[in-house]
């Protein structure tokens, strides 16, 4: 309508010579009669991309039709127009590029830094705390491993939806990258307040998200840090958060944690390990104990389990509970039992050709180890093979965790490196969240009851029934039964008297070197 609305509508040049007589100006004669005006030029701003940005109209007093001089006019002032419109529309993208993530629209961490720049000056300005929450989806990268980065990106951009949903107005949110976001809380500052937004927090992004028609759950840990009390500069005071929410997963993930000055002396001990670590795997600082696994009616050593043992020149041994989590971490677990395959193997080997023929090896795996199809554990059957090991000289110990995930190619692993001959044992059985309902699904040769059961376990115990349990339903699924932990006379005849055939523990065996370990097998021998 009128000659802007038909040159918007159009992308095209409209001259009106004469508003009195012109069909787009019939509903507004009267009105441009009274404003003095007899005539209009419009020309449409059209962008480098053909868009019309807007319109640039010239009014004249008296009914008239433009010149040549004057149309070379109208176009350089449109062209001038549609200049600065793209400039500023540009810069507003550069900007918002440049402080916002482009996936779930959060700002990101430059602008973070921006607006807690401002809070902390606030809060130092009026006296008052400020909460800063670190948060980061639990075992975020299997949804991308196994469903693909478009159904990661979609779990982002709901958790950033149910993030808002959860936090007022005031209070900001922001996506560092990855799968970490940052919550800061302006007016909310009272501990209880805080831990029930975080369990609310905790709440809705525990739900399942729906991707390919199917559910999928990816829960959350949150780590809290407070201004002044835990730091004084956004630097710190994000480190710390980040402390807080990595003792939040060491926990079990799923739930909140709150910033100690011990998690401090924990962080730069974890620092100094990374660092260390890497240079003990480059350097080859492990070597292998060995603790015998025996037939509790007879004594004999059928079994040992291999485990590592780091010496670091400077501190010392360092506890595989200390570097073995941080190795799963960083990446380094692969390489390491890369190693300790290699050295196991071949003592195996040297010990069934010299002493014990039927003798088998028992290896500590990491999950990590099963992703990509398992390739790293199936090279290690191929690699036996080539060597003219028998796959029997080697089993495969695993965490009962590990089969809650149920997936096909863990399925499909383990039965193929057990129909070569390597037998699959479950690690500390009883302490996760494992049933018997999962052991029909896979191929298992021993369970493991973990030593915590067996500590315990007395003639009129609890403990002593749920080992008995255990051994029955594993005797019918056809799997051995191994008691860790044994330390008296007392445990292990209850064992017996439940029916478990093998055990290993400080009464049977402590970890032994190789010297020592091979002295067993001799006096065995003869």
């Amino acid at each position: 309508m009128g000659s802007c609305g038909t040159t918007a509508y159009t992308g095209k040049r409209v001259i009106v010579t004469d508003i009195t007589s012109h069909p787009y100006w019939g509903s507004w004669k009267d009105l441009a009669s009274k404003a003095e005006i007899a005539a209009c030029w419009s020309e449409p701003i059209i962008s480098n991309q053909g868009n019309v940005l807007g319109t640039f109209s010239i009014y004249k007093r008296k009914t008239s039709t433009p010149n040549n001089a004057e149309f070379k006019l109208i176009e350089q002032f449109t062209n001038i127009t549609r200049i600065a419109i793209e400039r500023e529309k540009a810069d507003q993208l550069i900007w918002q590029q440049a402080n916002y993530d482009s996936l779930t629209s959060l700002p990101n961490r430059n602008l973070l830094h921006e607006h807690l720049k401002s809070a902390i000056d606030n809060a130092q300005r009026v006296k008052q705390q400020l909460v800063v929450a670190m948060l980061d989806l639990d075992k975020f990268k299997d949804v991308n491993d196994s469903l693909g980065h478009e159904a990661g990106d979609h779990v982002l951009i709901e958790c950033s939806k149910r993030i808002k949903n959860c936090i007022r107005k005031n209070e900001i949110a922001a996506r560092l990258g990855g799968d970490e976001f940052i919550i800061v809380f302006l007016g909310t500052t009272l501990p209880e307040d805080i831990d029930n937004i975080g369990q609310k927090l905790i709440s809705a992004l525990a739900q399942p998200y729906v991707i390919q028609e199917k559910n999928v759950y990816c829960s959350a840990s949150i780590g809290i840090a407070f201004y002044p009390d835990d730091a004084t500069d956004i630097d710190t005071l994000l480190r710390n958060a980040d402390q807080a929410m990595y003792r939040a997963k060491t926990r079990g993930r799923n739930n909140v944690d709150y910033f100690t000055e011990n998690m401090r002396t924990d962080f730069l001990k974890r620092m100094d390990i990374v660092q260390d670590l890497r240079v003990a795997v480059a350097q080859k600082q492990f070597h292998l104990v060995y603790q015998p696994i025996v037939n509790l009616q007879n004594q004999q050593i059928i079994k040992a389990e291999a485990l590592i043992r780091w010496d670091h020149p400077d501190k010392g041994l360092v506890s595989p509970i200390d570097f073995i989590p941080i190795a799963e971490e960083i990446g380094l677990i692969n390489e390491i039992s890369e190693w300790v395959f290699n050295q196991a193997s071949q003592q195996a080997n040297f010990w069934r050709n010299t002493y014990s023929p039927d003798l088998t090896i028992s290896i500590n795996t990491s999950p990590v180890q099963f992703k990509n199809k398992g390739a790293q554990i199936k090279s290690w059957a191929e690699s036996l093979i080539l060597q003219d090991i028998s796959c029997e000289a080697i089993s495969l110990e695993i965490t009962e965790n590990l089969l809650m995930e149920n997936q096909a190619e863990i399925v499909d692993t383990l039965s193929e490196i057990r129909q070569k001959g390597i037998a699959i044992s479950i690690d500390d059985f009883g302490t996760g969240y494992c049933s018997f309902a999962y052991l029909k699904n896979y191929s298992i040769d021993y369970l493991k009851i973990d030593k915590s059961f067996v500590h315990a376990i007395s003639s009129e115990s609890k403990d002593a029934a749920l080992c008995e349990a255990i051994i029955v339903m594993a005797k019918k699924l056809n799997i051995e039964v191994i008691a860790e932990g044994i330390e008296t006379e007392q445990q292990k005849q209850l064992l017996l008297q439940a029916g478990c055939l093998f055990g290993q523990g400080y009464l049977l065996a402590k970890p032994l070197s190789i010297d020592n370990f091979e002295k067993l097998l001799i006096e065995q021998d003869t």
